[in-house]
């Protein structure tokens, strides 16, 4: 695994899926968010693998990004959906995106793992909280609105 640093697009699995998202067109750019995020939240799928983890960790990232009505300061691996669109997020994939990141901070997560044998363990763990505090404190009330 490609652990450059801690954020959630500092890897080469981040960077494929940013660019599998650069090339689909438009109309399947939120298939391809939610399809990520359902894989990391799964826990049917058992053992959460790092390759599976990471994406759905990008797709928490621009759910977080670009579900407010104004965006903010975007980073510069989102710069091109900012500037050739994302379709709109609907609140549905907010509990999923968090489901996934807790998911991902489980015991049974290869990135997780990867990540504790690490010095950068507590800086990578606050970068997947500060995610999931983005996405709001009430999964299951988001659904709900």
């Amino acid at each position: 695994m490609d652990l450059r640093g801690v954020g959630p697009f500092d890897s080469d699995t981040a960077a494929d899926y940013l660019s599998d998202l650069y090339s689909a067109e438009y109309h399947q750019r939120l298939g391809l968010i939610e399809a990520a995020l359902r894989t990391g939240a799964d826990p049917s799928e058992g053992f959460l693998d790092s390759h599976e983890a990471v994406p759905a960790i990008v797709a928490a990232a621009i759910v977080a990004q670009f579900r407010a009505a104004e965006p903010g300061d975007i980073p510069e691996p989102l710069a091109f959906l900012a500037a050739s669109g994302v379709p709109p997020i609907p609140d549905s994939l907010i509990p999923l995106a968090v489901a996934a990141l807790e998911r991902i901070l489980a015991p049974d997560s290869e990135l997780n793992e990867l990540w504790s044998a690490t010095d950068q363990y507590r800086a990578w763990e606050d970068t997947i909280l500060t995610l999931r505090a983005a996405l709001g404190d009430d999964p299951l009330g988001a659904s709900t609105k």
